[in-house]
Formats: C-alpha cells, sequence, structure tokens
C-alpha cells in the first residue's frame, strides 16, 4: 500500500471491485492437469470402496474446481471485511455471532445460495438477508455445524474458491478453553483443505501468528505453506496513524520487520486496510454518506480537525460514514471533499487506493490464481502421497503406481520445474538443506517472481534476450556451486534442481 497521491485520480474510470480478471491455463497446463485427473480417476476405479478410495476421489474432484484460497488470522483480525472487500459484496458477517464461529465457503453459482453443513454429513439450507447477506444466527447450535457453503452470482469466484475461517485464538476472555480449541482446530482443518493461505495479522506478526503459519506448513495431510502459496495481511494499517505518525510510514517500517521474521516462508507482506476496502469494493458509499462527507467539510478547520474522535451521537448520518470509514479514513475523505472532491465516485476511488486491495488482488491474480495449476498439483500430490500411510498393500500398490505416473506426466512438463523449486523452497524454509542467504533468496525469487525477468533477478519488462543472458548465467552459477566437492548431497541436489530451472528459463525466452 502507497500513500495516495495529492491529486486524486480522477480521469481513471473506477476498477470493477467485483471482477477478478480471468487467468485461463495454457494448453500445457490443462494437458497436465487433465492427466492427473485421469490417472485419479482410475485410481478411484482400482480401490475397493474405503477412506482411500474416497480420498482419491476427493483429490480427483478438487483438481477440477477452481483455486482454493483460505483466510485465517487471529479473532477481529477482519478477515470476513476483506473477504466481502474481495466478494465485492458484504455477504460474510462481521459482527460477532453464531455465523462467525463457522468456517464459510464461498464457490461461484448460477444464484445466490447457501447452506449449513453438518459434521454428520446432512445439509440445511439457510436463507441470505435481502441485502444478500448472511443471517447472524445458524438454525442449529454452530459446535454441529462442519462449515456453510455459499454460492455466489460473482465473477470474483469463477477462478477462486474463498475459505473465510473462524479466529485461531479465543472469543473472548470468557470463552472457553475447549470453544477455543474447537475453532482453532477448525480454522487449522479449513485451511488444510486449501491451495494456498492468506493470513491475516494486524500492527505486527505475533510469535503464536507465526506458530500457527508454521503448524499450516507442518500438517500431514495439507497445505504446507511456503512463499509459493502463502501471503500475510496487514490490516488495520490505518490504527498505526494513532500516534501521530504517518501510517504508511509505520507499515513500511512493519513490513520490512516482518518480512524479516518471515522470510521465505511467504509469497508478500501486503498492508491493507480492510474496512475501507470493503466500503468501496461494495459500493458503501453512496451519495447520501457523500452529502455527509461535504457537510462535514465545510465546518471549520478547527471542527473538521476534530472529526472522528466524537462524533455527536444523536447524528446518525454521521455515525453511519463514521462506521463505514473510521477516523482515518474519514478524515481523508472529508479533506478530499473540502478540496472539491466530494462526489460518491470519487471518494470510492479515493478509499479503494487508500485501502491497499490493489496489492491483494495483485497477489491473489499474479502469484495465486495465475499459477493454480502448479499450486492445485502441488496441493493433490500431497494428498496422495498423505494417504499413502492408511492404504493397504493393495492399495498402496496402486497409489504408487498413481505417483509415480504422475510424476512421469511432470517430468517434461514445465509444472514439473515448478513443482521441484517449490519442494526445495520448502526443504530450506524449514532448516532442512542449509544455503547461503543469496542462494536461499535465488530459490525464493523464483517462486516469488510474477514474470521470467523477475525471476532471473530482473526488473519487468526484461527482453528475452537479457532473460536469456541472466538465466545462462545463474544455471552456470548454480552447476559451479553443486560441483564444489565442499558440498554436501542435499546442496548438490539443490543445485541441480535450480540450474534445470534456469536452463527451463533459458530455453522459453525463445532467443
Amino acid at each position: 500500500m502507497r500513500a495516495p497521491s495529492d491529486t486524486l485520480p480522477l480521469a481513471t474510470p473506477p476498477s470493477d471491485a467485483r471482477t477478478l480478471p480471468h487467468q485461463p491455463a495454457t494448453p500445457t497446463d490443462r494437458r497436465v492437469l487433465d492427466a492427473i485427473v485421469e490417472l485419479c480417476d482410475g485410481a478411484v476405479a482400482a480401490c475397493a470402496p474405503g477412506p482411500v478410495h474416497d480420498g482419491v476421489a476427493a483429490v480427483a474432484q478438487r483438481l477440477r474446481e477452481p483455486l482454493r484460497v483460505a483466510i485465517a488470522g487471529r479473532v477481529n483480525a477482519g478477515k470476513s471485511t476483506l473477504a466481502n472487500a474481495l466478494l465485492g459484496a458484504p455477504v460474510a458477517p462481521t459482527a460477532a455471532g453464531e455465523c462467525t464461529c463457522a468456517v464459510t465457503w464461498y464457490r461461484y453459482g448460477d444464484q445466490d445460495s447457501a447452506a449449513v453443513v453438518l459434521r454428520d454429513g446432512g445439509r440445511l439450507p439457510l436463507a441470505l438477508n435481502a441485502d444478500r447477506t448472511l443471517p447472524t444466527e445458524l438454525p442449529v447450535p454452530w459446535e454441529a455445524v462442519d462449515r456453510l457453503e455459499v454460492e455466489l452470482c460473482s465473477s470474483a469466484l469463477r477462478d477462486i474458491t474463498l475459505i473465510d475461517t473462524p479466529g485461531v485464538s479465543s472469543l473472548s476472555d470468557d470463552t472457553s478453553d475447549r470453544a477455543a480449541e474447537l475453532l482453532s482446530a477448525r480454522s487449522r482443518h479449513a485451511a488444510r483443505a486449501a491451495d494456498a493461505l492468506a493470513y491475516v495479522v494486524t500492527r505486527h506478526v505475533h510469535e503464536d501468528d507465526q506458530a500457527v503459519i508454521e503448524a499450516f506448513g507442518q500438517q500431514t495431510h495439507g497445505l504446507r505453506t511456503s512463499a509459493a502459496n502463502c501471503v500475510v495481511l496487514l490490516n488495520k494499517a490505518d490504527k498505526l496513524a494513532d500516534a501521530g505518525e504517518d501510517p504508511f510510514e509505520i507499515s513500511a517500517r512493519l513490513l520490512e520487520r516482518a518480512l524479516m521474521e518471515l522470510g521465505p516462508a511467504v509469497a508478500a507482506v501486503e498492508p491493507v486496510i480492510g474496512l475501507l476496502a470493503e466500503t468501496s469494493a461494495c459500493g458503501l458509499l453512496d451519495e447520501s454518506a457523500a452529502l455527509t462527507l461535504r457537510e462535514l467539510a465545510a465546518l471549520p478547520a478547527e471542527q473538521r480537525s476534530r472529526l472522528g474522535r466524537r462524533l455527536g451521537a444523536a447524528d446518525d448520518d454521521q455515525r453511519r460514514v463514521l462506521q463505514r470509514l473510521d477516523r482515518y479514513g474519514l478524515r481523508r475523505c472529508v479533506d478530499a471533499a473540502a478540496d472539491g472532491h466530494g462526489g460518491a465516485g470519487e471518494l470510492t476511488r479515493l478509499c479503494e487506493e487508500l485501502s491497499g486491495i490493489h496489492g491483494l488482488r495483485q497477489v491473489l491474480l499474479q502469484r495465486f490464481a495465475a499459477r493454480a495449476h502448479v499450486l492445485k498439483a502441488d496441493s493433490a500430490l500431497a494428498a496422495l502421497r498423505a494417504l499413502l500411510a492408511d492404504a493397504g498393500p493393495d492399495e498402496r500398490r496402486v497409489l504408487s503406481g498413481l505417483l509415480r505416473d504422475a510424476a512421469e506426466e511432470l517430468a517434461l512438463a514445465p509444472e514439473g520445474c515448478d513443482l521441484r523449486v517449490i519442494a526445495l523452497l520448502r526443504e530450506v524454509t524449514g532448516g532442512r538443506v542449509e544455503l547461503p542467504d543469496e542462494r536461499r533468496d535465488d530459490v525464493a525469487r523464483w517462486v516469488i517472481a510474477a514474470s521470467a525477468g523477475e525471476r532471473v533477478g530482473l526488473p519487468p519488462g526484461a527482453t528475452p534476450a537479457d532473460v536469456r543472458t541472466a538465466a545462462l548465467t545463474l544455471a552456470s552459477s548454480w552447476r559451479a556451486y553443486g560441483n564444489d566437492p565442499r558440498r554436501d548431497s542435499d546442496q548438490q541436489h539443490a543445485a541441480h534442481v535450480m540450474a534445470a530451472a534456469y536452463a527451463l528459463a533459458v530455453q522459453a525466452s525463445g532467443a
């Protein structure tokens, strides 16, 4: 999130906050995914009915679905607010209630609908409110609920399924340890069902936040986090302004520290102001609110400087505006209105720019959705390996053959290279492979970068010839590193993986 310029981008049409541009898979991507699905279908037919049969069938179904992104974090971190901003509709309840205790899956559908999935496998219909929001209360006790499933006719969900999770710490001071433990367990289980993780923190990364992110990555049956599939969101950045400093400057310092603490465990740490993101994306700043802001802008400067500290309790219009903007957003919008930019559309664009939602969408699109085929294949192969632990001799033989055939399908495809680098990064992040800092950064950059030029350390827009030259240099450097007799077998393997990756970049450059 960068500090907005003094001049509002009034000539720029507002982006469609409800739309995440479609990122189609290439024919090669589609061929590889289809091949793995076909292999899974064959394994399902060969397995006797039981947990392994059902597990392989679930993997096949998962590959047919859009990328799953879980939103997790501590209680009151603003997860549901950010989910609403991404959905472009205030569907998720943000006030405390039974619905906030349930894991909620948001999928694309031809019409809006919702259902309660019970822990015993049953389903109950759940009516959305007239304003398209979920009700605050459930028809059954939340302890009996496995998850809520919501289908929305929203283009934001064509390529991504969002999984909104309960908080991973206690709901309140008087919440029982058992309830807190149950909520945390459900959040972890939901994240394990995802292909990528967006973890929300406020102010800074706590020790238990780091522990939760690491715990997600250590789960046997699911999401293994690394820079390939995990982003941390520093939410409520506007609250940092209370100390009298610029929130953007404070955010920059906190981001630098968070990146040092988390290192290659995450793709990025993005600062966001979830409330302003929700207000702009969901169209909550209407002309009535804009009129209220213009009226506030007409106040004497001394009164305007105190806005947000204590608005009149009897003024419902001002209270509603404060609820949608909070103090920082209110002050910035009033200042914009005082400068003659007080229309609802102008103020909505300002809120969008202040919120940092653009950076979050870029991560979801360029680093997650655009590489969905790789992340889904990685999740599928991890799930298949996990099934081996519970398989009998016959099923183990089938699963081993499935994994071997999948490896052969990926061997000559770009996805195979990407998966090997992702696996290497996890080994490096987990301390199982020791590399010098510059080598470790090299591995992380390959996984995180959105373009071929950035993968080889060049700025965006680098020419194919420049990419080829840089890739050749890096491939040669890694080969020399691996050929050094002082390297152990893990370091030699790392060198082989990275040299092969850069050789593939040379081929792809086409020069």
